[in-house]
C-alpha cells in the first residue's frame, strides 16, 4: 500500500482515528492537522489510535505516534505487525483488552474488508477529490485561517501600483502608476506617472483611492466556507457572507495546500457601493514566491446606469527601488 488513509470516528467519551497505509511524508503532516482541527472540539475525550492496518511508518510517522502517545493516547493494534509498532514505541508489551477505549468501537477496516482498502487508495489516486480531500480541505481551511495575520504583508511593504481603467460606452481610458507606502498606520501613494483621460482618472481611479480602505477579512467570523473541489494544488471555497456588507464578497476562494496563502479569489460584490452601479463583478489572482504574496492582480468589471460597462485593473508588486528617480520628479505636482 502506498499513501495513508484514515478514518475519524467521534464517539460519546472516546475520538478514534483509524489509520492504513503508510504514514510517512507528508501525510505525518495532513494527519497531525487533522487532530489538531478536531481536537479543538473533542476536550476531555480519550484518543485512540487503530493502527492494525497501518503497513510503515517513517521517522516522523513514529514521532507524531509517540507524541500522541506521551499525551495520553491509546493504541488498537490487532495485527503482528502493529502491535511490534505500538510495543517499540511504548516500550512494554501491547495488552489487546483497553478498557479505556471502551467497547463501541467499530472498525472501518476489518480484515474481511481488504479487498475494499485497496480498492480505496485506487480510487484515491484516481480520483483526489474523494471524502479525504474533505477531511484535507478541513486542515488547509485551518492552515489559511492560521495564517490571516501573515497573508498582508503585501499589504503592509512598499508596492508598485499600477491601475488601468476604462469606458468602453465613452472610449475612453486611464493608467496611473504610483508607490504605496505604510506611514503611522495610513497608506500613502507617490504618484509615479499619471495618463489618459481626466474623466476616468476623475470619476474611477480618484475614486478607488479615495476609498481604499479594507474590507471586512474573508474569516469564519465573517463568511461561510464550503469546500467545493481541488484544482491545480489549491482547494477551492464557495463563501458566502454571514451579512451583506460593503465590501463582502460572494464567490470561490483558492487557497493553497501547501502555504495556507489565497491564490484566487472570483465573485461579486454583495452589496452595491452606489444606486449608480447596478454589479461588480471581481476576479483576483496572487502570485506566491519562498512561502508568501509578492505579486496581485485584480480585475473589476463595474456594470453602470448610465455609461455602461466600466472596468478597473489593478496590480500589486513589491518595490523594488527602481522608480525612486520617476518618483522625485513628479510626486510634488502630480495628482490622479
Amino acid at each position: 500500500m502506498s499513501g495513508l488513509i484514515f478514518y475519524m470516528h467521534d464517539g460519546p467519551s472516546t475520538f478514534r482515528f483509524e489509520l492504513a497505509g503508510s504514514l510517512a511524508g507528508g501525510e505525518v503532516a495532513k494527519l497531525d492537522q487533522a487532530w489538531r482541527t478536531a481536537s479543538s472540539t473533542v476536550d476531555g475525550k480519550v484518543l485512540a489510535v487503530d493502527v492494525t492496518f497501518l503497513a510503515s511508518a517513517d521517522e516522523k510517522g513514529r514521532a507524531l505516534l509517540t507524541r500522541w502517545w506521551q499525551g495520553g493516547a491509546h493504541f488498537v493494534a490487532n495485527s503482528p505487525g502493529s502491535r511490534a509498532l505500538v510495543e517499540s514505541i511504548t516500550g512494554t508489551p501491547y495488552a489487546r483488552s483497553d478498557a479505556a477505549v471502551g467497547p463501541t468501537f467499530d472498525p472501518r477496516f476489518t480484515a474481511a474488508s481488504l479487498r475494499a482498502v485497496f480498492f480505496l487508495f485506487a480510487v484515491t489516486l484516481l480520483f483526489p477529490t474523494t471524502a479525504s480531500a474533505s477531511d484535507d480541505s478541513a486542515a488547509v481551511l485551518e492552515r489559511y485561517s492560521a495564517g490571516l495575520l501573515d497573508q498582508g504583508v503585501l499589504d503592509r511593504l512598499p508596492v508598485t501600483v499600477e491601475i488601468e481603467a476604462s469606458v468602453a460606452k465613452l472610449d475612453k481610458k486611464a493608467h496611473v502608476k504610483a508607490i504605496r507606502r505604510w506611514t503611522e498606520g495610513w497608506r500613502n501613494y507617490q504618484f509615479v506617472s499619471v495618463e489618459g483621460d481626466s474623466f476616468v482618472r476623475n470619476e474611477m481611479i480618484a475614486r478607488y483611492f479615495a476609498n481604499d480602505t479594507e474590507a471586512a477579512p474573508i474569516t469564519k467570523s465573517n463568511y461561510k466556507f464550503r469546500f467545493v473541489a481541488t484544482k491545480e494544488n489549491a482547494y477551492v471555497f464557495h463563501i458566502t457572507p454571514r451579512k451583506k456588507r460593503q465590501g463582502m464578497i460572494e464567490g470561490e476562494l483558492w487557497i493553497d495546500s501547501a502555504t495556507g496563502l489565497v491564490t484566487h479569489l472570483a465573485g461579486r460584490l454583495v452589496k452595491s457601493p452606489s444606486i449608480l452601479l447596478r454589479r461588480i463583478d471581481i476576479r483576483q489572482d496572487t502570485e506566491i514566491r519562498d512561502g508568501a504574496t509578492c505579486a496581485r492582480e485584480t480585475h473589476l468589471h463595474i456594470d453602470t446606469r448610465f455609461t455602461g460597462r466600466a472596468e478597473l485593473t489593478t496590480r500589486e508588486r513589491s518595490y523594488t527601488g527602481g522608480d525612486s528617480i520617476a518618483v522625485a520628479e513628479v510626486t510634488e505636482n502630480v495628482t490622479p
